[in-house]
This record gives structure tokens, C-alpha cells and sequence, in this order.
């Protein structure tokens, strides 16, 4: 039995304490993508446009190349507290704009789960809720994965105005059929025991806590909704478990295990939570 393909990509966590400034986001942004292997291209467009640009390692194993994009801007008029990304799939087509929001009253603790096919910008702040931007290509096996291509996704605490809209781990912004929405396309999970529940358990009959894959769906071509893939690195799993920033070590493969740690930034229903892979 070998590992399934979305826990055999690269991956690269970064933390930061004791920030204040979006500004130092973007240093530790260009700082973590430059450790990563297969490596990013970043381009820092600093001072003349306070963003940064990184485009994910071009997949070329497969034609088209995968690959996608995100800027990432200190966004002016907000006393250095805001963090936009804007998402672009491998055709340049805008996928969404998301913010997330820092806090004047103290210092936050920043992380970054990084690798060739994600990244998620992760914000603690002890006087308000974590929040979190994510961004990605998933796994499609086991089709070839040329098999299709709505295999690019964003999402994020904040919209581009600010607001806290579908702060919800169930979301994310993808291609449906020739449209880009931001919808409830994660297929969800909970703690429940109830019988007639329509989302599957976290837990096993013995009552056991398990983890599952981040599967997305999406319109295709045809117009009908069907799997679109799962996220590389990431699963969900009980927030039972542990707290922001917590780890917990899973297996992967017969006789390997991953080390997975919670993410806080996006909310959810039901008792399931983001783990992303720290080692």
C-alpha cells in the first residue's frame, strides 16, 4: 500500500511571534516560500506596490501545467492591519479577493502551512477570533490529474470589503462549470452519532476519533455537481482533539505517520476543525 497522493506533496510550516504589522506578514510570506522545495516564485513588488506575487511550482508532469497564484497586499488606509490575497488559477482567471485582520490591542502569532500545491495564512490574536486565508490546487486521483481542470481553490475570513462572509471552513472559491463561486463545496463532517444524519461521522463505531480528507466538489461541464478533488496536506478531524496550534500525529501509510497541527482560521459546524501538516 503506498500513501495517497494529496499526503505526498512537499510541505513547509512557518510560525512568527509577536507580530504587529501586516508588513512582517509579508517578510514572513517571502521568508517561508523561499525554504520551500520544489520552490515558489516570488516576486516582491515592495516599495512601489506594497504586495508581494508568488506563483506555485509549475506541475509540469501533467499538460496543461498546473499551477497557481496569489498576491498578497498590505492593503493601504488600514494602519498595516490588513492582508489581502487575490487568487488566480492557471488560466489567470480571478478565483476570489480575501482579507484577513489584525489587531491594534496586541501582538499576533502567525503561521503558514506551505508546500507545492498550498498555502494558508493563519492569524492568532488573543482579543479576537483566528482567522485565516487558504489558497490551492487539489489531488484528483485516482483520475489522472489532467483529468480536469477546476482543480484550483481560495478562500478566506474576510471579504475584499472587510467583512466577516462565510468565515466558514465549509467554503471555498472555485471554477463551477465556466462561473467562479464562493459556495459551501467542502464535504462536511461531525462528531454526531445520530442515526439519519446526513454528514458522516469523525468517529468510529468503537466511538474512536478518525480524520478524513478535505474533499471539494464543484460543477463540471456537464452542469452537474461531482468530487472536484482534495486538498493536498490538509485533513479534517475533531476540534475535540486539541486547540489552535496543537499537533497530532497521524498515520499516512502502513508504518508512517504525518504530524498534523489544528488550524484555527476558519470556523466550522458540527465539531470538525482544519489540521494541516507540519511534518
Amino acid at each position: 500500500m503506498t500513501a495517497p497522493a494529496f499526503l505526498t506533496s512537499s510541505f513547509y510550516y512557518y510560525i512568527d511571534y509577536g507580530v504587529s504589522s501586516m508588513e512582517t506578514v509579508l517578510n514572513d510570506i517571502v521568508a517561508a516560500l523561499a525554504l520551500n522545495s520544489p520552490g515558489w516564485t516570488v516576486t516582491d513588488n515592495r516599495p512601489g506596490t506594497d504586495s508581494v506575487t508568488c506563483v506555485s511550482p509549475v506541475d509540469s508532469s501533467v499538460t496543461p501545467h498546473r499551477f497557481f497564484t496569489c498576491v498578497f497586499s498590505n492593503v493601504s488606509g488600514h494602519s498595516n492591519l490588513w492582508l489581502q490575497c487575490v487568487t488566480t488559477d492557471q488560466n489567470g482567471v480571478t478565483l476570489g479577493t480575501f482579507v484577513i485582520e489584525g489587531t491594534a490591542s496586541n501582538t499576533w502569532i502567525m503561521r503558514y502551512f506551505t508546500g507545492q500545491f498550498h498555502i494558508i495564512v493563519d492569524i492568532e490574536k488573543d482579543s479576537a477570533a483566528s482567522e485565516a486565508l487558504v489558497a490551492g490546487i487539489l489531488d484528483l486521483s485516482p483520475e489522472a490529474q489532467s483529468a480536469h481542470s477546476h482543480y484550483c481553490y481560495c478562500h478566506g475570513s474576510r471579504n475584499s470589503s472587510g467583512a466577516l462572509a462565510n468565515n466558514n471552513l465549509w467554503f471555498a472559491s472555485m471554477v463551477d462549470n465556466v462561473t467562479v463561486t464562493d459556495s459551501n463545496r467542502v464535504v462536511s463532517y461531525n462528531n454526531s452519532y445520530s442515526y439519519g444524519n446526513p454528514q458522516a461521522t469523525l468517529r468510529s463505531p468503537a466511538g474512536s476519533f478518525i480524520f478524513k480528507p478535505v474533499i471539494h466538489v464543484a460543477t463540471n461541464t456537464l452542469n452537474t455537481v461531482s468530487q472536484a478533488g482534495r486538498r493536498y496536506q490538509q485533513l479534517l478531524g475533531s476540534s475535540n482533539l486539541t486547540t489552535e496550534g496543537g499537533t497530532l500525529v497521524v498515520p499516512t501509510d502502513i508504518g508512517s505517520t504525518g504530524t498534523f497541527m489544528m488550524v484555527g482560521g476558519l470556523v466550522s459546524t458540527g465539531g470538525a476543525t482544519l489540521f494541516a501538516r507540519v511534518a
